[in-house]
């Protein structure tokens, strides 16, 4: 499976537990809007940013750099597989 695809799939995963284990609306974000600087994804809970991570070597630190930087005033939370 190719990274595309592998980040895709670990979005809509992200979004169906974050829907199924917390009860949230949510949906992967960028195949409703098309834009490649929208959120992994989009949900019901305000003032969070969740960056979703599906690696088998996951580098922390600029997982949380990234979500930090894209959470704007958000809490950023980084999502890994």
């Amino acid at each position: 499976m190719n990274s595309n695809r592998k980040g895709k799939v670990g979005e809509r995963e992200a979004a169906a537990a974050l829907t199924e284990d917390l009860g949230l609306e949510a949906r992967r974000g960028v195949q409703y809007s098309g834009s490649p600087d929208s959120p992994d994804v989009v949900h019901s809970l305000p003032g969070v940013h969740f960056e979703v991570k599906r690696t088998e070597t996951l580098s922390i630190y600029k997982a949380v750099a990234q979500a930090t930087e894209d959470a704007g005033g958000s809490v950023p939370v980084v999502l890994h597989r």
